[in-house]
């Protein structure tokens, strides 16, 4: 005989609460984290969780953060953790027919930590002693020879030559030196006067001057 197919849904879904609503409580603060450097002053950090009870399927997230975060490690690294903030960079040359031994003058400043770097004489003047790095480019009219050289007090420490026949172009020196403090530091025209105007500079070709401290 043929029979009829049961009627009903074949699966029950009831909401069931097998204990009373919990809101969730914190744990423990884990221990802190190793220090992010071994001196000088770094940071460390330490977490903890939302299981003391974990929040039931009704009930509130823990109120409060789960990490924080502490300073560590604040002794002095020696010699290198005091040395100071000094950095100059600036282009834009005021004159572009120099003359021999004439001081090449930048005049747009963009950083100047420590107001080393003079914008009117061009003189970098070292606030303390130290060991600093120093680069400068220049850029040339095509068909132009160029000479130049940074110089530390009386010392020549770099010294660049370039000659061009076709198209604008742009050498850079660069040294490392010595320097006392109140000594300057410039970047000089040399070999022969220009009656033109033999350096270009434009948003492409950058004439600059720049340097740092190193260390002490």
């Amino acid at each position: 005989m043929l029979g009829h197919y049961c009627s009903g849904d074949p699966v029950d879904h009831r909401l069931c609460m097998p204990g009373p609503c919990a809101d969730g409580g914190w744990s423990q603060w884990g221990t802190w984290s190793s220090c992010s450097v071994s001196c000088g002053g770094g940071v460390r950090s330490q977490s903890r969780t939302c299981t003391n009870p974990s929040p039931s399927l009704t009930g509130k997230y823990c109120d409060g953060k789960n990490m924080q975060i502490s300073s560590c490690n604040d002794n002095s690294c020696g010699s290198y953790a005091t040395v100071p903030n000094i950095v100059f960079n600036a282009y834009n040359l005021t004159d572009r027919s120099p003359a021999v031994n004439e001081t090449m003058v930048f005049n747009n400043v963009v950083v100047n930590d420590g107001e080393g770097y003079n914008a009117t004489t061009g003189e970098f003047t070292a606030p303390i002693d130290g060991t600093y790095s120093f680069s400068a480019q220049l850029c040339i009219h095509d068909g132009e020879s160029l000479y130049f050289d940074i110089k530390v007090g009386n010392t020549t420490y770099a010294t660049a030559y370039a000659f061009d026949d076709d198209a604008p172009d742009c050498s850079m020196i660069q040294t490392s030196a010595r320097v006392k403090e109140n000594e300057k530091v410039i970047v000089q025209w040399t070999t022969k006067s220009q009656k033109g105007s033999v350096l270009v500079q434009n948003s492409h070709l950058k004439n600059f001057f720049s340097g740092m401290l190193v260390h002490l």
